[in-house]
C-alpha cells in the first residue's frame, strides 16, 4: 500500500506540453477513490479510448500504464518509451501535445484499489489556474492568475522539478515540503535533530526501494505547525529518508489553488478552527501488493504481526474474511478496532491469524 514510493519510480522520466483554451471556470469530471481524484479523459475525444489518471502534484511528469497505452493506441508500445497523444480530453477541456512514458503499473492499480490507467502529472496545468476542493469534492481550473503572496493564504511555491514546494516552519526547524496529492498519509520529513518531538519516533513500517529497504517511523511533534492560516496542532509524522512532503491526510482539509507561473497557491479552510491529528496506528507490518493478495516483507518486533505469529514471506489473502483486492480501498480509513481477522497462505497452507492494532504514537 505504498503509493509514493510506488509514484516517486513511475514518474521520473515523462514530459508533458499541455494547452487548453478555456473561458470561466469548467469543473473536471473525476471519480473519488478516498482522497484521490481520478480525472475521466478521452484519447482525442473518442468515448471508445477512456483513461482514467491519478491527479498527482507530486509527479512532474504524466505517465500511462503498459496495457492501456495499447488499448488506446491500438498497438503495443514498448515499457520505457512515450505514448504521444493529439489530444487529451476531459469533458470540454482538451490539453494537446501531451506525451506519456509507457509504464508497467499493476502495483500501483492494487494498492490504489481502483481503476488507474495512468498518472496525470502537475505540469499538465501549467496554462490554468488548478483548484483541488477537497471539501467540495471537486477539481476546477480557469484561466487568470492568483494575487501576490501574502505569507498566509497565498504561499510562495518553491522552484523545484515543476511541482510545488513550500517552506514550512516545524518548530523553529524551517523545511521545504512537497504539497502531494498523491500522498496517502500526512506529514513525512527526514530524521533530525532539530525535529522535536513528544516521544521518540517508533519504527513501525518499512518499504523496498531500488537499492535498500526504507525504514519508517512514526512520532508527534511536541509543538504546533502552521500551514496558511490553519494551525495544526501537534501533528503526526512520518519519519523517513524520502521526499518530504505533506500528503492528503493534512491537505484535505483545504481547497488550494495552483498558478505555477507565477509559482504561489492559496490555501483556504472550510472552517476556521485547529487541525487535531488522531493517534497512528498500525498492525506493525510491511506489505507489498502481488497479483494474488499482499506479500509480508517484515513484521516490527513486539508490534501486532509480531505477536499474532505472521512470518515475513507470508501472503495475505483474506482480511476480515473477504479477499484483499474485493475489498473498497477507496473507503479505507484507519482502523479503530482493537484487532482484525487475516488470512495468509505459508507455504501452501492457509492460516488464520487475529491481529492486534496497536497505538504505535498516542
Amino acid at each position: 500500500m505504498k503509493l509514493r514510493a510506488l509514484v516517486l519510480a513511475l514518474c521520473m522520466a515523462a514530459g508533458v506540453t499541455a494547452a487548453a483554451e478555456l473561458q470561466g471556470v469548467y469543473v473536471l469530471p473525476t471519480e473519488r477513490c478516498g482522497d484521490y481524484f481520478m480525472v475521466q479523459m478521452t484519447v482525442n475525444g473518442d468515448p471508445g479510448r477512456t483513461l482514467s489518471m491519478l491527479l498527482d502534484t507530486g509527479a512532474s511528469h504524466t505517465v500511462i500504464d503498459v496495457d492501456a497505452a495499447e488499448r488506446v493506441a491500438g498497438k503495443p508500445i514498448a515499457i520505457g518509451r512515450y505514448a504521444r497523444f493529439g489530444q487529451l480530453v476531459a469533458g470540454d477541456l482538451r490539453f494537446s501535445g501531451v506525451r506519456a512514458r509507457v509504464l508497467r503499473m499493476d502495483h500501483l492499480q492494487l494498492a490504489i484499489g481502483a481503476p488507474l490507467d495512468g498518472i496525470l502529472g502537475f505540469p499538465t496545468f501549467k496554462e490554468l489556474l488548478l483548484t483541488i476542493d477537497y471539501p467540495a469534492g471537486e477539481v476546477r481550473v480557469r484561466p487568470g492568475s492568483l494575487p501576490s503572496p501574502d505569507g498566509e493564504r497565498i504561499l510562495r511555491t518553491i522552484k523545484e522539478k515543476r511541482r510545488p514546494v513550500i517552506a514550512l516552519d516545524f518548530g523553529g526547524y524551517r523545511r521545504p515540503v512537497l504539497i502531494d496529492s498523491g500522498a496517502w498519509g500526512g506529514f513525512v520529513l527526514r530524521d533530525s535533530d532539530a525535529l522535536r518531538f513528544i516521544e521518540e519516533p517508533v519504527v513501525y513500517d518499512s518499504s523496498l526501494r531500488i537499492d535498500r529497504v526504507m525504514i519508517k517511523s512514526g512520532a508527534r511533534l511536541s509543538g504546533d505547525v502552521r500551514l496558511a492560516t490553519a494551525t495544526l496542532v501537534q501533528p503526526t509524522i512520518q519519519v523517513a529518508e524520502s521526499t518530504e512532503l505533506v500528503g492528503t491526510e493534512v491537505l484535505n482539509n483545504f481547497s488550494m489553488t495552483f498558478d505555477q507561473k507565477r509559482r504561489r497557491v492559496l490555501f483556504e479552510q472550510k472552517k476556521d478552527e485547529p487541525l487535531e491529528f488522531p493517534a497512528m496506528r498500525d498492525l506493525g507490518w510491511s506489505i507489498s501488493p502481488k497479483n494474488e493478495g499482499y506479500r509480508v516483507l517484515r513484521v516490527f518486533d513486539g508490534l501486532g504481526a509480531d505477536r499474532a505469529g505472521i512470518l515475513p514471506g507470508d501472503l495475505v489473502v483474506a482480511i476480515d474474511g473477504t479477499p484483499v483486492y474485493e475489498r473498497d480501498l477507496c473507503e479505507r480509513k484507519q482502523e479503530q478496532r482493537p484487532e482484525v481477522p487475516v488470512s495468509v497462505e505459508r507455504e501452501g497452507e492457509r492460516m488464520e491469524f487475529t491481529v492486534p492494532v496497536d497505538i504505535v504514537v498516542p
